[in-house]
This record gives C-alpha cells, structure tokens and sequence, in this order.
C-alpha cells in the first residue's frame, strides 16, 4: 500500500514537471522567434554566468539563499539556461520533546528562461522563470540525525530589472514567487512553507 502510494505521488510530480515545461516552453515561443531575429540583425550568442543572493522565507522565516545560473544569451533580449539555489544558515522547524529545534535545509534548481522585453540604453525590464525541483531535509541538530527528507517540484516566475554597470557587467535585480508542490514526508512542514516571495539581486558577466 504504502509503496503504491509513493509511485503514484512520484508519478503525479512527473506529470506536473511536464506540463509546467511544456507550457513554458509554448508561451516562450514568440520570445524566441523575437531572439531569433534579433541574432539575424546582428547581436551574437555568447555564454554568460551569474551569481545571486536571495531574500525569502522558509516556514515563516526570513532567509537567504545563495546560487547563481549560466546559460546562452540569444541576442540581446533572450537568455536560456540551468540554475540552482541553496538555503545558508538556520531555519529552526517545531522540536523534538525536550524543547530542542529542529533544523531545515533546502536546495533546488532546473531550467531558467528570461527575456527582456523592454531596453533602455542601459536598462531593460522583463521576466524570467524558473522551472525544476529541489530537496528539503530536516535533521536533529543535538545527535546529527536526519529526520525526514523530501523531493519537490519548483515553479518561480520573476519579474526582472536589468542595469548594466561595465561593457561586460550587469546587475539585476528580480521580484517574483516561488511555488512548491509535492512536500509530503517532512516532520513539522505542510507544503505552503517553502512557498514564499524571492526578491533577488545577481551580478552577471559577460
């Protein structure tokens, strides 16, 4: 029973991860055929990498993730990659009997879209998206012992302000929300808090 249930569940999170793919793939199709002309006019493909530091919350708490992305640049507006995410410090998540927090740890990553529908000069303004999943794992601190741990799949949309600071340096600054679905077998957890805001800021080259 219990093994029936956890390939229904792993089947269903497959299916989920399809069509949230294929329906970003189907509204970015105007996107790249705009990214195609753009590097027939002239502006090259190049390979790019970003590193970013994130403000959000896990179980209503506020934290920090560091990560970062690379990818392509398909002419100045599109930019098609893979990313990843990890929380740093302490997220303390309900106790044990004796009064003891436990302490939860999160990471996640997938494929990063973004493009930039509107430049000006040195600024441009757009959305990106991020589409994957991630593993959340509490553990007792005090005797180092894991006490549950969980995959997920990832959705997180963001708007995107993009300022370029140098001929080959940029800094970004994005607003959006991260959807979590599939939590079921962490202890003191429901699924809505990994869910939260992100307000990012990233430095790019080149």
């Amino acid at each position: 029973m219990g093994i029936s249930v956890l390939m229904r569940s792993s089947r269903e999170s497959r299916s989920c991860a399809l069509l949230l793919l294929a329906s970003l793939l189907g509204s970015g199709s105007p996107a790249l055929g705009q990214a195609a002309e753009g590097v027939r006019e002239g502006h090259p493909v190049s390979g790019f990498v970003a590193t970013s530091i994130t403000l959000t919350s896990l179980n209503e708490q506020s934290h920090l993730l560091v990560g970062g992305w690379g990818g392509l640049r398909l002419g100045r507006r599109l930019s098609l990659g893979g990313g990843g995410y990890t929380s740093i410090g302490k997220v303390d998540v309900g106790g044990s009997s004796q009064g003891n927090a436990f302490e939860l740890g999160m990471g996640f990553g997938g494929v990063v879209l973004e493009y930039i529908g509107a430049i000006r000069s040195r600024y441009g303004i757009g959305a990106g998206v991020l589409v994957g999943g991630g593993n959340a794992r509490v553990r007792d601190p005090i005797v180092g012992t894991e006490l549950g741990s969980d995959n997920f799949i990832v959705l997180q949309p963001e708007a995107v302000i993009r300022v370029q600071l140098l001929t080959a340096v940029e800094a970004a600054l994005s607003l959006g929300y991260r959807l979590v679905g599939g939590v079921e077998d962490l202890p003191g957890l429901r699924p809505g808090d990994l869910r939260s805001y992100v307000a990012s800021l990233s430095i790019r080259v080149p």
